[in-house]
């Protein structure tokens, strides 16, 4: 009778947090991975500073609500456009024109103090006016990590594709060689006729995914009232912190969202995709609702630490469960078009809240925005709990 070595206790811990996928993925999706934690590290700075950018420049709150929303709309089409032409411009391609905008938006923003101005370079630099990882982007980046990695390691590996929270905490000094040229920007649709992006998915594919788009955008309208831009200028105006202190919660809060996101890949796996991305967002959204109430800074800042901790650990699985229902060739744009709807759903986030916060109710805005999430919570579990995965899906490796 023959029995078969147990695992040392490291490569268990290796296998459940991620990192031997993670290592066998190959260089591709290291240096993706890569970029979008320098990305976020960018994009955490900013969501902490510019509100109280704009209000430094005693420009009104309706009107920093205005600039985030009209910065999210003008992401809107650029990242529909760039997300749907990706495979036949190539993906790399996109990803360096879309970088190169970021760098000339960041040199206006560091020597251009108008409105207007900055405006403009908010939207062609796709600067993130919430923190949140807006933008052509992360639908390119989702596809190709989801076409590199193994079926049963994608949850796994999109954890760490997903671990921006890590990079708005602090950065990391690594080299890596380019992207390979050939890698990407070739795919199964390069020589193909162009068509509507209507066209490209299957009405399987629609029926499930309408529903699902409808309750990522409810989440995405509470997002974009409470998100860390405005929640940083709301500590502010309540607490009167200092601005170094300020930054202290706002790091702390986006490292334990790092710590956490780890885990969503061996939660995912014991639970099952769905139950995880609801049971770790619900505690999340009540905190976001209860988080006007406290009159004290350390309660107030346990809530923040709740909200952070849970509130990206949805993120992956909800990446795989995507992937896993669509067809391998519906995947780019159907990950663009979802990240297109929640830019658009959040358009009206930060309007709202700003006109709430002149009117003297900047509380309401958090009410109202964890009222939202935790409706999508029960629609997430109640029409998706069941959900089969694609039939191509055992495939898609071959």
């Amino acid at each position: 009778m023959s029995s078969e070595p147990q695992p040392s206790l490291l490569c268990r811990l290796l296998s459940s947090t991620g990192l031997q996928a993670l290592y066998q993925i190959g260089l591709d999706a290291h240096l993706i991975i890569l970029s979008r934690s320098s990305r976020m590290l960018a994009y955490g700075g900013s969501s902490l500073i510019l509100a109280l950018f704009f209000s430094s420049l005693h420009v009104p709150d309706a009107r920093i609500g205005l600039f985030m929303t009209l910065t999210l709309a003008g992401d809107v089409a650029l990242s529909l456009g760039l997300a749907l032409i990706a495979d036949r411009v190539g993906r790399r391609r996109i990803l360096k024109t879309g970088s190169v905008l970021m760098i000339l938006s960041g040199v206006v923003f560091a020597l251009c103090e108008n409105y207007w101005v900055l405006l403009g370079a908010a939207i062609l630099g796709v600067i993130s006016a919430t923190g949140g990882d807006f933008g052509p982007f992360r639908a390119i980046e989702e596809s190709v990590v989801s076409g590199l990695a193994k079926k049963e390691e994608r949850t796994d590996v999109l954890v760490w594709c997903e671990l921006k929270p890590a990079g708005t905490s602090e950065g990391d000094e690594e080299r890596r060689p380019l992207l390979n040229e050939s890698q990407n920007d070739d795919s199964s649709s390069s020589g193909k006729h162009y068509k509507s992006w209507i066209s490209r998915i299957s009405r399987e594919t629609l029926s499930i995914m309408s529903i699902l788009w409808f309750l990522l955008m409810v989440d995405s309208l509470a997002d974009g009232m409470a998100n860390m831009s405005l929640t940083s200028y709301y500590l502010d105006q309540k607490f009167s912190l200092l601005k170094s202190v300020l930054g202290n919660i706002v790091s702390t809060s986006y490292l334990l969202a790092a710590v956490a996101t780890i885990f969503a890949s061996p939660l995912s796996r014991a639970l099952g995709l769905v139950n995880t991305m609801v049971f770790t967002h619900i505690p999340s959204s009540a905190a976001v609702l209860l988080f006007p109430l406290p009159r004290g800074v350390v309660i107030t800042f346990a809530l923040l630490l709740v909200r952070m901790g849970l509130n990206n650990m949805d993120q992956a699985p909800r990446a795989a469960l995507i992937a896993a229902t669509v067809r391998p060739d519906e995947r780019t744009a159907v990950m663009g078009i979802t990240g297109m709807l929640r830019t658009l759903a959040s358009t009206t986030g930060p309007i709202i809240t700003g006109v709430l916060a002149e009117g003297g109710n900047f509380w309401a805005a958090f009410v109202v925005a964890g009222a939202l999430r935790l409706a999508y919570d029960v629609g997430l579990f109640a029409m998706f709990i069941n959900i089969k995965l694609h039939k191509d899906e055992e495939d898609e490796s071959s």
